[in-house]
């Protein structure tokens, strides 16, 4: 049976994390490799480095729940079961991370 459901488009940032922390007495978490590399405005940048409890306590916390296994896979890909959230057609090469290592987070 399937039901209806929302699932957030934007990712959690830095400063939406750090705000619960601060909030909740909760422990931000450890830096990520590339945290030197993001520059000033970090807070706008994607939260990493959080467990599934952190993820868990934050959405208590904001009121969100976190999707289930089933929930995300229809998110990624579509209604119609396609195999990348764009389509059939793999990504190209040059746009992927795959034979290189990730720089940091994009704003």
């Amino acid at each position: 049976m399937e039901h209806s459901y929302w699932i957030g488009r934007n990712d959690v940032t830095r400063g939406q994390f750090k705000t619960f922390c601060a909030a909740t007495g909760r422990a931000e978490p450890e830096k990520a490799y590339f945290d030197g590399k993001l520059g000033e405005d970090r807070d706008c940048h994607p939260v990493v480095m959080v467990s599934w409890d952190d993820a868990q306590a934050y959405c208590a916390w904001a009121g969100l729940v976190l999707p289930s296994e089933a929930e995300w896979e229809k998110a990624a890909r579509g209604a119609d079961g396609r195999k990348y959230p764009w389509g059939s057609t793999g990504p190209l090469q040059r746009r992927t991370t795959w034979t290189h290592r990730v720089q940091g987070t994009k704003s």
